[in-house]
């Protein structure tokens, strides 16, 4: 269960180290603390936050995470991808009525961003960050509404993809190959909001395959635990302070996102 569970519960966090850099979040009722977790959003999918020399991601769990293992985005189905617009959007306008072949909940994209994928020439790159949308049907369209506004025009000839939050559905990585997001610091059920750490010194679990050695590179092993070798593919995460002993938690440094 939640440590939070209501935005209004004036909790107050307490990491013990002051963010210095002026860029992280800011969250009313005194935050959220990098130790607890909440059952209702209190900052932006995304959002930095840093203590001392460790930063974290705020994110939204898809599945029970465990603390120590590396964590990935829950793959995505094509709902989203190389769609078009129902209407022309023109310079400005802050929405874009998209596409989808297959139904999304409301807010399934929130915090996600819109790019067009192909088509006119200086519309192809053009990217926006998506705040919200309402529940769109099977093979339906709905509105899109942008933090930003629209700075090029998107026609409906140009092709879009959209894409969610790349820290919404926070699952446990169970393979070798997924999009690698970070490692929580704290136990977090299936739908809680927490702090993902991205970067600095971090407990990782050590697998069995490769055990690190002090100073070595780290890479994304097997049911979510870090070694330093599981062939050519695997994801760099960071280097080992210590040298690892399998299955347990070591000492490592995160270089994921800083």
């Amino acid at each position: 269960m939640a440590d939070i569970t209501s935005k209004y519960q004036g909790n107050v966090s307490d990491e013990g180290q002051v963010n210095w850099r002026g860029d992280q979040v800011t969250v009313a009722q005194g935050g959220q603390s990098i130790y607890e977790t909440s059952s209702v959003q209190l900052a932006e999918l995304g959002s930095r936050k840093v203590v001392g020399d460790r930063v974290f991601r705020y994110a939204l769990s898809g599945a029970t995470i465990t603390p120590g293992l590396i964590a990935a985005r829950a793959n995505e189905d094509a709902k989203h991808i190389n769609t078009t617009l129902a209407t022309n959007a023109v310079t400005g306008v802050k929405a874009l009525t998209i596409i989808l072949t297959t139904s999304a909940a409301a807010n399934y994209f929130s915090d996600g961003y819109v790019h067009v994928q192909t088509g006119t020439a200086g519309h192809i790159g053009m990217m926006y960050k998506i705040k919200s949308h309402g529940s769109i049907g099977d093979a339906g369209s709905g509105v899109f509404t942008l933090y930003d506004p629209v700075k090029v025009a998107i026609n409906t000839g140009d092709k879009v993809t959209v894409s969610p939050s790349p820290y919404s559905k926070i699952v446990v990585l169970t393979d070798q190959t997924g999009p690698v997001v970070g490692i929580a610091p704290v136990s977090v059920a299936s739908g809680d909001y927490f702090w993902l750490q991205t970067w600095g010194p971090c407990a990782y679990v050590v697998g069995s395959a490769g055990v690190p050695v002090a100073g070595g590179q780290l890479v994304v092993g097997s049911a979510g635990m870090a070694e330093t070798s599981a062939g050519a593919t695997c994801f760099t995460i960071g280097y080992s302070v210590y040298q690892g002993t399998a299955l347990e938690a070591q000492l490592g440094w995160l270089t994921i996102a800083p």
